[in-house]
């Protein structure tokens, strides 16, 4: 059931952030997370796809300048920058949406999604989880503790220096 509610958000737009957190309160931290991590990626294939069935044939008919040079960029190296977006945040129809309107191959999306939205929607899940057991407050504390050191480790990382801010 709680499937179908992730997929109707994304007709009906509701931040997946929050499904997270309810997925996490009513199913636990296990579960919740499964549950949360499947239905914001499915959210966004059935974005992408809607995007790709509807308006790829618009995009790939009027494609020129910068709009094409964004689309061979993105259907080459889209792994990073989709993840770099769904760490930080940027609305996920935008990215979705905006992903199935380029040459972007559907591996590379999905992948991209996973590994993106991974930390915060276990965060999420946590903390949905640690509002109902106080247990779950040191999970949800340990689970913040590891995504900083993760950030902190990546930080040093030469590959991954170009993708982050200064």
């Amino acid at each position: 059931m709680m499937l179908i509610v992730y997929a109707v958000s994304t007709i009906i737009p509701f931040p997946t952030t929050g499904l997270a957190v309810v997925s996490g309160a009513l199913f636990g931290p296990v579960f919740g997370i499964m549950i949360a991590m499947l239905g914001v990626n499915l959210t966004s294939w059935i974005s992408f796809f809607l995007a790709r069935y509807f308006g790829r044939h618009v995009v790939q008919e009027r494609e020129k300048g910068w709009v094409k040079d964004l689309d061979d960029l993105l259907s080459e190296k889209g792994f990073y920058p989709i993840m770099i977006m769904r760490l930080l945040f940027v609305p996920s129809d935008f990215v979705s949406l905006g992903s199935g309107l380029t040459r972007m191959p559907f591996k590379t999306f999905a992948f991209a999604t996973f590994f993106g939205t991974l930390p915060a929607t276990v965060l999420f899940a946590l903390f949905g989880e640690s509002l109902f057991d106080p247990k779950g407050r040191i999970v949800l504390g340990v689970a913040i503790v590891c995504v900083i050191t993760l950030v902190l480790i990546l930080r040093k990382v030469p590959f991954m220096k170009k993708f982050l801010p200064k």
